[in-house]
């Protein structure tokens, strides 16, 4: 019984990803660049707001690798399944489908710029710990 449900459970997987990809097929992409606020909502989900989390955590002193898991976790793309949530509730399907391929091709690119500057604020953190250590006694 359980390996039926887990058989069941695995080829969802499959199956969203397959009615994605027919999704995205609909989608023109020699016009995708008009969708202005497409690419600003992009910027703010994929780089302004992991750059608030940067500051905002900091006075809670969750540690290093908590604060950069955070900010990596806030960069990353759209779910795919706003385009399932779209054809249920009878949003724009193609317009989640934009996002979502949008959010994912420019993740390419500010994904390492996010992790660097994650990374960046934990030594920064550190420096600054260890120089305050450092001229304490």
């Amino acid at each position: 019984m359980v390996d039926a449900g887990i058989a069941a459970c695995s080829t969802i997987t499959y199956l969203s990803m397959f009615f994605i990809g027919g999704t995205l097929a609909l989608v023109d992409f020699k016009h995708i660049y008009k969708r202005v606020w497409l690419f600003v909502l992009t910027a703010v989900k994929m780089v302004i707001i992991p750059i608030i989390l940067m500051f905002v955590l900091k006075p809670f002193n969750l540690g290093e690798m908590v604060t950069a898991v955070i900010v990596l976790q806030a960069a990353m793309p759209a779910s795919t399944i706003l385009v399932i949530l779209g054809m249920e509730y009878d949003g724009d399907v193609l317009y989640c489908a934009e996002g979502v391929f949008i959010t994912h091709l420019l993740g390419l690119l500010t994904l390492p710029f996010v992790y660097y500057g994650a990374d960046m604020s934990a030594v920064y953190v550190f420096m600054v710990f260890t120089k305050s250590c450092l001229y304490s006694r």
